[in-house]
């Protein structure tokens, strides 16, 4: 709304510099922009979908209930990525579409599930799509007889794309669904254990952030992706707290929160070392206010001083290297693009283009720095429908960080990373120029096709 209440119209469209977006970003950014025109999904995308987040549950099997055309993209991710073997798919036709009565018919798929796969899943995940949603099915007294029957817990959640825009998305659904199969620990059964969640390929043990929660007296981190049998995965129940590294996770964490009695903090991934070091003193003033926390008065200014020198040199470094050639950022990269381009525009690196579909809460920060330094930078959305069938003969940067960046641009050099995969804090930062710098010199050696980086990553559109 502008001044006395008069609504204004935005110019919603596919790109503009950050100095016309300032006020306004969800003019290419959010929603709105979305909603003015068909959604577009380059060759490029891919990757971490709700049915590869969901096989990460060891001992378990995903039953998707959704006609022939819906399950299709999902069934060769799966060959693709792996995982085919954790999926069951119960393909429902227009009469039991129609009718809406299909409750019959995945009570038998159950059955066959619980005969044929072997061995015996744990838990079963069921997924339900967009016909469902708009059908208003409740499947409750369903699941309830089928726990029963098998003993075994049955959790539901959605593969619902017209919910992209909705306050919970299917990512959201997800990620809270897999951790509706944790028990509830009694506050004196809780060990010194952190959940991270949100990020798909979490830190690992021996990372920046592990190291940080063992000088505070916590530890290990658990992640669905360290668990080999559904009872470890279920040991999840007896952390002390819970870190939300990606907004995927937020949902999750609001669950384990309200119903678990895990409290979580969200601390989103970033890049340029103000936001970093917030994160990180963020972590330490929440876990110090916990049982049985170290108590500490170092800042964590002061814990990462060499981190934050290291991640000074290197970027240094990297800006000398790459004697002003232009770059090109994306969200499959990280869920901070705003952040990664701050960081290496504060750098000396000259970035021309960040290509999101969003502006996130915890980006808003960094997008309004990265527009004040430098306002000429483009603010793309990938899936605008403007973007079908355009891709620029000339290349609009000299080297693109992710593939949706890659193939938008058509830049001669495409780093290879996606979706924050174990990468936090300086280290993580400090992973991606070296990753920067990798792609370039290989690039001098031998030009990889952008087509065979992605195959060679698994993404399947």
């Amino acid at each position: 709304m502008g001044k006395g209440g008069v609504r204004v119209s935005l110019e919603f469209t596919d790109e503009l510099p950050l100095a016309r977006l300032a006020g306004q970003p969800e003019q290419v950014l959010g929603k709105g922009a979305m909603n003015e025109t068909l959604h577009f999904c380059s060759p490029a995308h891919g990757g971490w979908g709700v049915i590869r987040v969901a096989c990460m549950l060891p001992e378990t099997q995903l039953l998707f209930v959704c006609p022939e055309a819906c399950g299709r993209h999902g069934a060769i991710a799966s060959i693709e990525q792996g995982y085919r073997s954790k999926i069951t798919y119960l393909c429902i036709d227009e009469h039991e579409i129609i009718l809406g009565g299909y409750d019959a018919e995945i009570e038998r798929a159950v059955d066959d599930i619980m005969v044929k796969v072997k061995p015996r899943p744990k838990a079963i995940l069921l997924f339900l799509p967009c016909i469902d949603d708009l059908l208003a099915g409740d499947h409750s007294a369903a699941i309830k007889k089928m726990e029963e029957k098998h003993c075994l817990p049955i959790r539901l959640t959605r593969m619902n794309p017209i919910m992209l825009d909705n306050k919970m998305t299917p990512m959201l659904r997800v990620q809270r669904a897999l951790y509706e199969f944790l028990p509830k620990y009694p506050a004196d059964k809780k060990d010194q254990g952190i959940i991270v969640l949100g990020s798909f390929s979490p830190p690992t043990q021996a990372s920046e952030l592990a190291a940080l929660m063992r000088r505070l007296g916590f530890g290990p981190l658990r992640h669905p992706a360290f668990c080999s049998s559904f009872e470890e995965f279920t040991a999840l129940s007896q952390s002390a707290a819970a870190i939300v590294l990606r907004p995927e996770g937020g949902a999750a964490a609001d669950f384990l929160g309200s119903e678990r009695g895990i409290p979580a903090i969200h601390a989103p991934v970033a890049f340029d070392t103000p936001a970093i070091i917030e994160r990180y003193q963020h972590i330490i003033d929440f876990l110090s206010a916990l049982p049985g926390a170290h108590k500490t008065r170092v800042s964590a200014q002061e814990i990462f001083a060499d981190a934050i020198d290291a991640a000074a040199a290197k970027l240094e470094q990297a800006a000398a290297f790459l004697k002003g050639a232009s770059v090109a950022v994306d969200s499959t990269v990280t869920a901070s693009p705003f952040s990664l381009a701050l960081a290496l525009v504060r750098g000396g690196i000259r970035v021309s283009r960040v290509y999101a579909n969003y502006l996130g809460a915890h980006e808003k920060a960094a997008f309004k720095e990265l527009a004040d330094l430098d306002g000429s930078i483009i603010a793309a959305n990938p899936n605008h429908g403007k973007k079908y069938g355009t891709r620029p003969e000339h290349p609009l940067a000299d080297i693109a960080i992710g593939f949706e960046a890659g193939y938008a641009t058509a830049a001669p050099v495409t780093v290879p990373l996606a979706f924050d995969e174990g990468r936090y804090g300086f280290e993580g930062f400090i992973a991606v120029i070296d990753a920067i710098v990798e792609a370039v010199n290989e690039n001098r050696e031998a030009r990889q096709n952008l087509r065979e980086q992605i195959k060679s990553y698994g993404l399947v559109v």
